[in-house]
């Protein structure tokens, strides 16, 4: 089963990306459809997977 969760970037919670866990990692996508098709966005992937925990558990960054 695939746990992809949607995370809010900006105060006014318009903006958003996608993080989807798969066993211990955490993929970033940009949109549902890549986080669907397992595309990581390299540009949020570099914040590193303490980083991706952290807004997938809090739902924030």
């Amino acid at each position: 089963m695939l746990k992809i969760r949607r995370i809010k970037t900006d105060k006014f919670k318009t903006a958003a990306f996608w993080i989807e866990k798969r066993d211990n990692e955490y993929i970033a996508c940009r949109t549902l459809v890549n986080a669907l098709l397992g595309i990581a966005s390299p540009s949020i992937m570099s914040r590193g997977q303490e980083a991706l925990k952290k807004a997938y558990e809090t739902h924030r960054i």
